[in-house]
């Protein structure tokens, strides 16, 4: 609504009993705003992820976001 190109999501201490919530999330986001952007015809919009460096916090799985299949056109959901 404020003609914005993407968004940056920062999410923190995700539990390990959540990850399965956070993958399916994030992409439903992305596929969210790929509709919205379309609706007024910006192309396709960049999700940014902000993500601890941690091998602690394992939680993120930036393997298991980067293999997220999403609707043909609708981009990468992380690359």
């Amino acid at each position: 609504m404020k003609d914005g190109d993407g968004i940056d999501i920062n999410f923190e201490n995700v539990p390990a009993s959540q990850r399965n919530n956070f993958l399916k999330f994030v992409k439903e986001f992305k596929i969210y705003l790929h509709k919205e952007f379309y609706k007024k015809n910006k192309g396709n919009p960049f999700v940014s992820l902000s993500l601890p460096p941690s091998v602690r916090m394992e939680n993120y799985s930036v393997k298991k976001l980067s293999d997220l299949v999403l609707p043909e056109g609708v981009g990468e959901v992380v690359n």
